[in-house]
Parts: C-alpha cells; structure tokens; sequence
C-alpha cells in the first residue's frame, strides 16, 4: 500500500503557503478508506502550515462512476471556490480533469494526482501528488528476483519513493527555492518520524493538532 497522508501532506502545506484567502479544498471520488488518507494527510499539512486553515472537502459519488464524471467535478470544484476556496485538490481519477479544468477557468491554483499532471494546465498546477507504481512494480521484481520476497504487507512512503510531489519545468514559476526547500525538509521531518502521519487505513479516524476531525 501506498503511504498517501504523507505525499498529501506535503500539498496541503503548499496549498496553504500559495493560497490567498484562509480556505482550500478537496475533491474525493468515492468516499473510502484510502481517500479518507489523501484528506487526512492534506488537512494535517495545511494545519501544519496556518492553525486556522480551513480545508473543504466534499466526495463526487458512492459507485465506480465517480471516478470517471469530469463534469460533477467541474461543479464541485465551481462550488467550492464559491465559498473561498483558493487551490483545489482532487484526488478523483479521471473525475480530477474537471476539477484541475474550473480552478484554471477560475484562475486559481490546483494540485494535479497520481501521475504527473503538471503540463495540462501549467499555469495554474502547484504540483502533482504522486502514486510511484513504476518504483513498487521495481521493488517486487527485485525482491523476487533475489529471492527475498515476503508475504506480507509492504508500506510504500515518501522514504521507499512510493509517493511524491512533481517538480518539473512546469511548476517551477510557482515554487521559489525558498519554499522548495520548506518542503524537502518536510519530507525529511516525515521519513524520520519526527512529523506524526499515521494511516487512516489502519486508525479510522483523523486527528488534527489533538482534535478529531473525522
């Protein structure tokens, strides 16, 4: 499994840093364990970054069509921004174009997921959140090939390079070296633990700053 509330984390914490109200948002494609992780992770960055940031979430459906309706992410997205919200991250699969299509329409940041989205809309991607399945795929070859290969549960994090942001000649106008830099440490405050992210897979709740947020 892949440890999502780590790379999320480090986009809510640029959500916040770029955004110019005190709001930002997320978009889920069904509501899950695994996107409950995204959120959790997410909203522990932004908090991380300003105390009294607000993340708006809201889910696009409760069947596999959610992952594949463009247009209600549109609406969302739409929706979302009506009520402040300034970066938006949609972690919806295919639903995600829409979203990532209203915030640049709307001319405000957004945060692209599992592959790297940064060229369909450089001018408004912050970065991409994502999924490292080439580097999995890789580690089991390797593991079999050795004859190391264990059956059990095998945790992929920013440390395994399971997750990642994007950086690219695409979000490089928006991301100074300053602020690059705030976020590699991040990283390294997570590998070594010193940043509490626990998998809302295996808690089923999500604590912020000691207050359960669901």
């Amino acid at each position: 499994i892949f440890s999502f509330q780590e790379s999320s984390f480090l986009a809510g914490y640029l959500a916040i840093k770029k955004r110019k109200t005190k709001k930002i948002g997320f978009i889920g494609g069904v509501d899950m364990p695994a996107l409950r992780n995204y959120l959790c992770g997410y909203i522990k960055g932004a908090k991380y970054a300003d105390s009294d940031a607000d993340v708006l979430y809201d889910f696009i459906g409760n069947d596999f069509h959610a992952w594949s309706d463009p247009d209600k992410a549109y609406a969302i997205t739409l929706n979302q921004i009506k009520k402040n919200a300034d970066v938006i991250f949609p972690a919806a699969g295919a639903s995600t174009l829409g979203a990532l299509k209203a915030a640049d329409e709307s001319k405000i940041f957004s945060i692209g997921v599992d592959t790297n989205q940064n060229h369909l809309y450089p001018n408004s991607i912050l970065t991409s959140v994502m999924v490292r399945g080439d580097h999995a795929a890789y580690r089991a070859l390797m593991a079999s090939s050795r004859g190391i290969w264990r059956d059990q549960m095998k945790v992929m994090g920013l440390q395994e390079k399971g997750v990642a942001l994007a950086f690219d000649k695409y979000n490089e106008p928006h991301i100074d070296e300053a602020l690059k830099r705030e976020l590699q440490n991040l990283e390294a405050d997570i590998i070594l633990k010193k940043i509490d992210l626990p998998e809302y897979t295996f808690t089923n709740e999500c604590v912020v700053n000691g207050v359960k947020i669901f």
